[in-house]
């Protein structure tokens, strides 16, 4: 992806940040213009110049984020799973699980495809179906 393209995505409202989820001061701190080194690879993202090494720690603070979504959302399958086991219901609900994916597609800004966000969500949805087998 070239600087243009990330210009481009901004400006056409594919906002890169909105998949980045990283505000503007957090990027500032990031990426400084010129702040460039020889032989380094940058790319610019609104008006500022970020190496692989800011991409990467962009990164680490998203994935600390996706953490901490993912233990939330475990928590809310784990009480699922007891309301189930008390309700004598299945664990598996293919139809809920379809409905799932039909949100996140639904929801899904890109700039991954609806087959890659559901693939994502199948792993997601079978690792919190596990979590309640375990306490059923």
């Amino acid at each position: 992806m070239s600087c243009q393209d990330v210009v481009g995505a901004v400006e056409t409202g594919v906002s890169v940040d909105r998949h980045l989820s990283l505000e503007r001061k957090n990027i500032s701190q990031l990426a400084k213009p010129g702040r460039t080194r020889p032989g380094r690879a940058t790319l610019h993202f609104e008006g500022y110049c970020m190496e692989i090494s800011d991409w990467r720690q962009k990164i680490d603070e998203l994935d600390e984020q996706i953490v901490q979504l993912i233990s939330k959302r475990a928590e809310a399958a784990q009480a699922i799973g007891e309301l189930k086991k008390t309700a004598d219901l299945p664990v598996y609900e293919p139809q809920r699980e379809q409905a799932v994916f039909d949100h996140v597609r639904a929801k899904n800004p890109g700039p991954l495809g609806d087959a890659e966000i559901q693939h994502v969500y199948e792993r997601i949805i079978d690792v919190m179906r596990t979590l309640q087998r375990r306490n059923h």
